[in-house]
């Protein structure tokens, strides 16, 4: 398998490379003590201490107003469910 180049530093990315960054950030994310809660949201300060690279949209208004739609009727449709949702990698 011909590996990809990372966009910081060079370093070729194969599986194995991509399964230990997933499991490094996995256990970091899985800190309750660090974290506190479930449903808190990942702000974008605390991608880019995982060294996460992201397309930051905070910027592109047009952008984060469809986001913003999308967010709004997800959250709308969950509720009409009246507390029965369960998110899955499968749904939603």
């Amino acid at each position: 398998m011909i590996g990809l180049k990372r966009k910081q530093g060079g370093i070729v990315v194969d599986e194995d490379y991509k399964r230990a960054r997933a499991k490094k950030i996995a256990e970091e994310l899985g800190k309750n003590t660090k974290w506190h809660v479930h449903s808190r949201p990942i702000m974008i300060p605390d991608l880019k201490k995982l060294n996460i690279i992201i397309d930051d949209y905070t910027a592109d208004e047009k952008f984060k107003k469809i986001i913003r739609q999308y967010v709004d009727f997800m959250l709308e449709y969950i509720q009409s469910l009246e507390g029965r949702f369960i998110h899955t990698r499968l749904f939603f």
